[in-house]
């Protein structure tokens, strides 16, 4: 029986390395931030995986071969590549507008859809990430970035910001980086800012969309 974590090693594969490598795998990512009456508590991101790699996962995944990716064999999926992202951080940085030092952050609720074929199809990896609840945030500095540029990470059209919430807005910017492979590069980065003193909803769920609009043709 083939293993799980064959496309998890795919996605992170040279977490480690050295090795220098265009891109391999391509992800569409969109941030979505949840709030409370401090501000910013957490973030729901969702990727969404190129067509080439969808094609991998889902001929990997589907141990049983009924043409469809199961619940169970997608979260099996999803906790092998949990493993092996979360010594990259995720290749996820945040910061605020004011001060460089990395903020702290935990990963939950990491998961794997399958949103099919097309335009707005494609493999899916949705997780939280949750901000210190002792520190609410009004910014915060978004970057997803590969150092080895094994995986080409870009914003959804949009700018890659998901919220209803007329409190967020959110621009895309960039800026010099010392990086560690490639010495210094220009980096994209996504800045959002919530106003405070918003409505709580305590019982509110909100989730990521699962059909960004670039899809299957990244």
């Amino acid at each position: 029986m083939r293993s799980f974590t064959r496309i998890a090693v795919a996605l992170s594969y040279l977490c480690a390395s050295t090795v220098m490598a265009h891109p391999h795998v391509r992800v569409a990512y969109q941030v979505d931030p949840v709030l409370d009456a401090s501000g910013i508590r957490s973030l729901q991101v969702n990727w969404q995986l190129d067509a080439m790699t969808s094609a991998q996962i889902r001929e990997n995944v589907d141990l049983n071969k009924n043409g469809v990716l199961d619940p169970d064999e997608l979260q099996a999926f999803a906790d092998g590549n949990h493993d092996l992202m979360k010594p990259s951080q995720f290749y996820l940085s945040l910061e605020q507008v004011d001060n460089p030092t990395p903020v702290p952050f935990e990963v939950t609720n990491y998961r794997a859809t399958d949103a099919g074929f097309g335009f707005q199809g494609g493999v899916h990896i949705s997780f939280t990430v949750n901000l210190p609840a002792s520190s609410p945030y009004s910014d915060i500095k978004v970057r997803f970035f590969d150092p080895t540029w094994y995986m080409a990470m870009q914003p959804r059209p949009g700018s890659g910001v998901a919220t209803s919430n007329t409190a967020c807005h959110s621009e895309l910017l960039s800026e010099t980086r010392d990086t560690t492979l490639q010495g210094q590069q220009v980096l994209q980065f996504l800045f959002v800012q919530c106003a405070k003193g918003i409505e709580v909803r305590p019982t509110a769920q909100i989730f990521p969309a699962t059909e960004p609009a670039n899809g299957d043709a990244l």
